[in-house]
């Protein structure tokens, strides 16, 4: 996809930690505004936790980077781990929330649906849990406010999260090893330290995280490298300290995962 920079429109977002019982599932909120302008289009890189974004104004539409499928209108949409670029397109204004969690959360958030289901594309949220999407949208529109809003989603979360199945406790304890590690630990070995032959892991985290072990420490380097960059580490210095074998190796993984060029991908963000 064509990754140059989006029109500049006047926007704004306010930003809430979740109530504390819903964490550490539950990581972050996001109140967001943008004004109308001229069609703005950008790429996402592969994601490393679950977003559910939820509109009270304007759509989003949302499809495969590389053109290899449409641009799909959402309102109520939940976005999964994957390892793949994701292309994101409004038209008009735009408003709404964003809540971020972990997947072993929205695993049970979303009542035990296997979360490989998200794995090759964004879902309507309706898919997920049903007509409650749309009464959540609809007392969403209906607050008053920001912390109204998140009001709103702590009460609905805690509910959801309460009837839903919990994660296994080996995924999470891999989960949290592999972010330790920095995407680095060895796949036999978190499998052994959690008490389970590397089959029967891989095949819980499609279940329960949406990726294999493999494919998530491959979205944990790819996303450290970026945070690594913009935090102002010489390129010489960058691949190593990201887990790369060299910064060629980071400069294919990039293009692989996101269908461009790293360099045309900070030009365009002006990272």
């Amino acid at each position: 996809m064509d990754v140059s920079a989006c029109p500049r429109t006047p926007g704004e977002s306010v930003d809430a930690e979740p109530d504390g019982a819903l964490r550490p599932g539950v990581l972050r909120y996001r109140g967001f505004r943008r004004a109308q302008g001229p069609p703005c289009r950008h790429l996402e890189v592969p994601a490393g936790a679950v977003s559910l974004l939820l509109l009270t104004e304007g759509e989003l539409l949302l499809g495969p980077p590389d053109g290899s499928g449409p641009l799909v209108p959402h309102t109520a949409v939940a976005c999964g781990l994957r390892t793949s670029g994701l292309a994101v397109q409004h038209r008009g204004a735009v408003a709404g929330v964003e809540v971020t969690l972990t997947p072993w959360c929205a695993y049970t958030l979303f009542g035990g649906v296997p979360l490989g289901r998200l794995g090759r594309g964004p879902l309507d949220l309706a898919e997920l849990i049903g007509p409650r999407a749309a009464a959540l949208r609809e007392r969403l529109a209906g607050a008053s406010g920001p912390a109204a809003r998140f009001a709103v989603l702590d009460r609905t979360l805690a509910q959801l999260l309460t009837a839903g199945p919990p994660p296994a406790p080996p995924v999470v304890r891999a989960w949290r090893d592999l972010h330790a590690s920095a995407g680095g630990a060895s796949i036999p070995r978190l499998a052994h330290e959690v008490g389970w032959c590397q089959s029967q892991l891989e095949r819980r985290f499609r279940e329960q995280v949406g990726l294999t072990p493999k494919g998530c420490a491959r979205v944990i380097r790819l996303r450290n490298a970026l945070r690594l960059l913009r935090g102002g580490l010489p390129g010489a210095e960058l691949a190593a300290a990201a887990g790369f074998h060299d910064q060629s190796h980071l400069s294919r993984e990039f293009k692989s995962m996101t269908g461009t060029t790293l360099g045309r991908y900070l030009a365009a963000t002006g990272s």
